[in-house]
């Protein structure tokens, strides 16, 4: 890689390496332990109920999406 690419010798990796929390530091800068996203299972204390990103009936629960800007 570093003969065809580049190195970044200062880039620390983000762990856990699951989505959500690369994800974040991407978008914040921050590492997981100061954004506090540690995995891709989340969870909503005022409805008591699971996020989970592999379960299409918890990810389809608008609450979750509620003052998202759309895109477009």
């Amino acid at each position: 890689m570093s003969k065809h690419g580049c190195l970044m010798p200062m880039v620390e990796p983000v762990f856990p390496t699951e989505d959500y929390p690369v994800w974040s530091s991407i978008a914040t800068g921050k590492y997981p332990d100061g954004h506090h996203i540690i995995g891709d299972v989340m969870f909503n204390l005022r409805k008591r109920s699971w996020f989970d990103r592999f379960d299409a009936n918890t990810t389809r629960d608008q609450d979750w999406w509620l003052g998202m800007d759309a895109p477009f």
